[in-house]
């Protein structure tokens, strides 16, 4: 994330911003944040891979399923636009 000047942002609380403004639209397809972050990374093209870690074979399957269900152009330019980020 970058501030307005395009300087790093800095401290948790600009992230706490971009969880907030990032939560209705995982929640909207019934998505956790963090299942959210894994789509949009995976579906960056900037990002060459991905790690996913998962304690319990309901996490492996949740994962799986974001994987397979991806993002559109649409959610990543939403994404984008809470991070601060270039397309």
């Amino acid at each position: 994330m970058t501030g307005g000047d395009g300087s790093p942002s800095a401290g948790p609380s600009a992230a706490l911003r971009a969880v907030e403004l990032l939560r209705p639209l995982a929640e909207a397809r019934h998505w956790t944040i963090g299942q959210l972050a894994t789509a949009w990374v995976v579906a960056n093209p900037d990002i060459t891979s991905a790690l996913v870690g998962a304690r319990t074979p309901a996490q492996i399957r949740a994962s799986s399923d974001i994987l397979r269900a991806g993002v559109d152009d649409t959610v990543r330019a939403e994404v984008d636009r809470a991070l601060n980020v270039s397309s």
